[in-house]
């Protein structure tokens, strides 16, 4: 942001601020958006619209930076709160209490310890082609997590199970 777009810290704090009020807005929209597509469909949705509206960050290199930075940054932080809170929220219900705690270590280190293998990645791509360039291949790697989405039965459950009918 700074190097490539020329952007200040300032501009950059603000427009941060003003794209996470769509984290505000996925809070208050993630039961809505499920009571009008189903529980299961909610996750998809929200799956499908935080990976495609990650493209927001390598086309602020060819779009104005701010306004894309700031709408598509909106977008990607409120289908990234629908996704959380959906998913969470699933995995929660599901799990007997007694084994919450292993549950949620378990999802946390799958989804935070692989950060620092992409930390690595990136930093070798960035350093090979440019940090845009970088940006769009990971971008683009970053739609093959909604594979596993796509192949699951979510589809066609409008309310997600709970544990005691599984």
């Amino acid at each position: 942001l700074v190097r490539d777009l020329h952007l200040s810290a300032l501009t950059i704090g603000i427009v941060e601020s003003a794209a996470a009020i769509g984290g505000l807005m996925g809070a208050l929209l993630t039961r809505k958006l499920a009571n009008l597509t189903g529980e299961g469909p909610a996750i998809i949705v929200s799956a499908t619209a935080m990976m495609t509206t990650a493209f927001c960050y390598p086309l602020a290199s060819l779009w104005p930076a701010i306004p894309t930075l700031i709408i598509g940054g909106g977008f990607l932080y409120a289908s990234l709160v629908i996704y959380n809170v959906a998913t969470v929220s699933f995995r929660q219900r599901l799990c007997p209490p007694e084994l919450l705690g292993r549950m949620n270590a378990t999802v946390r280190f799958l989804i935070w310890g692989t950060i620092p293998i992409g930390a690595m990645l990136g930093g070798i791509l960035g350093h090979a082609f440019g940090a845009i360039t970088a940006i769009w291949i990971a971008t683009f790697l970053g739609l093959l997590a909604l594979l596993p989405v796509y192949l699951s039965p979510l589809w066609r459950l409008k309310k997600l199970p709970e544990a005691d009918s599984v």
